[in-house]
């Protein structure tokens, strides 16, 4: 499937969203007064659990087939299914599905946050869980609403993480407004999850929403300059052609960068053809640049898979892409 999300031993996508599906139209829809633990059950994170297994292969012996053992390497593998997850060092610390999804289900409930969406990725390799917080940024009409991520992965590809995201309505922009190479929230499997301390890290999330809040309203009320535009994004596409902090301009970097259908497709984004560009908020200013990157960054740029790039646009290379955005821009505003 190129949409990655996989079927389990009954044949149920597991997925759940309380508005509509994300990927392809495949997951369960819940509704508004769906409970926790129905939640839970289609979104696959309290069906199964994860089980190990020391690697174990086939070797030749004489003519015969003997068995070896490898016991500093386990196989992860789903409890019902026995499909398996990932390869993981002796040491790895396991987090269970269901013990995600407890904890996430708990601080939603006790901060009066609305499960928004969770599920299974990869047969079993990651799963997450997002929220809404309450409160929304609204400039002149333009709405973000701040959610709260919470993934973790059982193949080792990813810790056990939670991040602050906006999103902007009117066209599925994500943003996460802390940096993006350092989650709100980190654990690696090396260390066993602790609940206090994710718990400390998330409670800080409407702080941090009011912080991004103001930063979104200077950046609604600047108007950016065709000169000003150019060098910020050729810089963040191209860091040769254009140097963010003086302003200096390779000419003969700036004309390839020109030419790339990330350069076209942004430009075009910000001068009409995104969602809200035309929008008080966003028309000519450093928030609808803001907005045209991301929009691009998740939407519009070359992927695998609808997955792939969510993963690419919450944790990935599109992650760090479009927070560099939002700094260098803010850091232009500020600097005014």
């Amino acid at each position: 499937m190129s949409h990655e999300l996989i079927a389990n031993s009954q044949g149920i996508i597991e997925a759940a969203f309380r508005v509509e599906p994300a990927w392809h139209g495949l997951g369960a829809v819940m509704g508004e007064d769906t409970s926790y633990e129905e939640f839970g059950k289609a979104a696959g994170l309290t069906t199964w659990k994860i089980q190990r297994s020391k690697v174990r292969y086939s070797v030749d012996r004489n003519d015969a087939v003997g068995v070896n053992e490898w016991p500093e390497q386990h196989v992860l593998f789903r409890s019902d299914s026995k499909a398996p997850i990932g390869m993981v060092s002796d040491s790895y610390k396991v987090v269970q599905p269901s013990e995600i999804y407890g904890f996430f289900r708990d601080f939603v409930e006790m901060h009066n946050f609305k499960m928004e969406a969770a599920g299974v990725l990869r047969g079993g390799g990651r799963f997450w869980a997002l929220a809404q917080m309450p409160g929304v940024s609204d400039l002149g009409g333009d709405i973000t609403v701040p959610y709260v991520l919470l993934s973790t992965s059982a193949d080792g590809s990813l810790a056990t993480e939670a991040r602050f995201t906006a999103v902007r309505v009117v066209c599925a922009n994500t943003l996460a407004y802390a940096r993006a190479q350092k989650a709100d929230f980190r654990a690696t499997h090396r260390s066993v999850f602790n609940p206090a301390e994710a718990a400390k890290a998330l409670a800080r999330a409407n702080a941090q929403f009011a912080q991004y809040h103001n930063t979104a309203e200077k950046m609604a009320a600047f108007t950016v300059t065709s000169a000003q535009a150019a060098v910020v994004l050729a810089g963040l596409l191209n860091p040769k052609a254009a140097d963010l902090k003086t302003g200096a301009v390779n000419g003969a970097e700036m004309d390839k960068v020109r030419e790339s259908k990330a350069w076209q497709t942004i430009v075009g984004l910000f001068s009409g053809a995104g969602n809200g560009s035309m929008n008080d908020a966003s028309r000519g200013t450093a928030f609808g640049m803001l907005q045209a990157m991301t929009e691009y960054y998740d939407h519009h740029c070359q992927a695998r898979s609808d997955e792939n790039r969510f993963i690419s646009g919450q944790y990935g290379t599109n992650a760090t892409r479009k927070t560099d955005a939002y700094e260098a821009l803010a850091a232009m505003v500020n600097a005014a």
